[in-house]
Order: C-alpha cells, then sequence, then structure tokens
C-alpha cells in the first residue's frame, strides 16, 4: 500500500523490517524489489528478488504489481 501512495522508501524500509524479523514470505522479497525499483539502484531491487527465488508466497499476502517496461 504505501508504494501504491508513491512512498517507495518508506515501504522499502517496511519490508526491510519484516525480512529483519523472519518473514520468508516470498511476496516480502519480491514486493521489496519493486519498491527498490522506483527509488534504488536496479543492482539492490535484482538482490532482493533473488531472495524471493524458492520461497512460497504466504496466502496472507500479496504481489505487488511491477511493469518491467516502466524503467
Amino acid at each position: 500500500m504505501l508504494s501504491d501512495q508513491g512512498k517507495h522508501e518508506e515501504a522499502a524500509s517496511a519490508l526491510k523490517r519484516a525480512i529483519e524479523l523472519g518473514s520468508t514470505d516470498r511476496n516480502t522479497f519480491f514486493n521489496l524489489g519493486v519498491a527498490t525499483m522506483n527509488f534504488g539502484t536496479r543492482a539492490k531491487a535484482m538482490s532482493a528478488f533473488r531472495g524471493a527465488e524458492g520461497l512460497q508466497a504466504s496466502p496472507l499476502s500479496w504481489t505487488a504489481y511491477f511493469d518491467a517496461q516502466a524503467h
């Protein structure tokens, strides 16, 4: 939701905190990549996307919308 409001850095901060607290939800890592693509470097975003590999998405979370053509 924070990214939807254009608050990408806040979203990334919250998602990083969730990971620090032990989240293994695929969507947490993927959404961090999406948020980071909107303000950070491509390398940092790709690192977050790679963190999602092999993880399962929780049915209680959602995948952020990502437009690969936007950047």
